[in-house]
């Protein structure tokens, strides 16, 4: 994808006149039988330094073309926050050199086109190959974009040609990547029902609240405690809950004692005191 500068360019040539120089979308330049707009490859150029045969007839081969977002992660849908986009092409590993041309084409109906690389674009031996980065514009729609590959190399056994295609949905902005909107909260201030950023759509999540702590596990609140310090009603704390517990206090013999005593020591004192009147 090009700037909108370019592509402002091409929707006004495109208005008045039909496009050309770059084959249309389901056109081929497949050299068995290339469209009319297909542009010549000077394929002497991949025997630099030797001799090409005098005849040879180039044979139809694959190749895979596919998209990368600005951190060389491969995707099949991109924002403005991927950008710039690279185009990585994959050639058979014995080539030992090569021609390329890449054509953009836009949605929604692809009539629209555009070299992104124009004929012809040099490499050398096989394996990937990385075209890029490329940017949009204002004026770039959204959609689906093709992308197209128009690719000759040589091997030890002749020269080939390719047409891998890659495709790309180029999407408004939704939400940033990881981005948080909650939306219902629980007592405890966690939340219960959020959505939550992944791939540029707001996905929903939903959590059961903690249950509320009423105490801790073993926790006593004493409430009334008998006359030795004991404790005669308390709660206890039990799975989370406050239980209520009562014993009966202690029984306090000390008064009873001490009037026993007493008596004794008066039933003593008026036998003495009587013994003596009697002598």
């Amino acid at each position: 994808m090009v700037g909108s500068l370019v592509l402002t360019v091409l929707i006004f040539l495109n208005s008045v006149l039909p496009v050309s120089g770059q084959p249309g979308y389901g056109e081929s330049c497949s050299p068995d039988n290339p469209s009319p707009e297909c542009p010549s490859a000077p394929v002497n150029e991949l025997y630099e330094g030797e001799a090409p045969p005098i005849f040879f007839q180039p044979s139809v081969a694959a190749g895979q073309l596919y998209v990368q977002d600005k951190t060389y992660s491969q995707k099949g849908q991109v924002t403005d926050n991927d950008m710039p986009i690279y185009l990585v092409l994959i050639v058979p590993p014995d080539a030992v050199r090569g021609l390329v041309a890449i054509i953009q084409y836009y949605p929604p109906n692809y009539n629209l086109r555009n070299y992104i690389e124009s004929p012809w674009k040099r490499f050398s031996g096989g394996g990937a190959k990385t075209f890029g980065g490329y940017f949009t514009g204002a004026a770039d729609p959204k959609g689906k974009y093709a992308f197209k590959a128009l690719v000759w190399w040589r091997d030890s056994s002749g020269v080939k040609y390719a047409e891998p295609i890659a495709f790309v949905d180029y999407v408004q902005i939704t939400c940033s990547e990881g981005a948080i909107n909650t939306l219902e909260m629980c007592p405890d201030g966690s939340w219960k029902h959020r959505q939550v950023c992944r791939n540029n759509a707001w996905n929903d999540e939903y959590q059961q609240c903690p249950e509320k702590v009423v105490c801790s596990e073993g926790a006593i609140n004493t409430l009334e405690m008998c006359p030795d310090g004991s404790w005669k009603h308390r709660q206890v704390c039990r799975n989370n809950a406050w239980v209520e517990e009562f014993q009966q206090c202690p029984t306090d013999y000390t008064p009873m004692i001490i009037l026993a005593l007493a008596v004794v020591v008066v039933g003593v004192v008026l036998a003495f005191a009587i013994t003596r009147k009697k002598k």
